[in-house]
């Protein structure tokens, strides 16, 4: 299994998360790094 984190709330940032939720016998997030609480809570939302 690759765990990982992610620094940022853009495009890439959707698209590591959806693969990590498709294939969670392979991927894991382990933190999402953002600035705001706003971005923070719309990435929360994604799933």
């Amino acid at each position: 299994m690759t765990r990982f984190a992610i620094v940022g709330a853009g495009w890439r940032t959707e698209f590591f998360l959806r693969i990590a939720k498709a294939l969670p016998d392979q991927f894991e997030v382990t933190k999402v790094l953002v600035r705001s609480d706003e971005k923070a809570k719309a990435i929360e939302s994604w799933g």
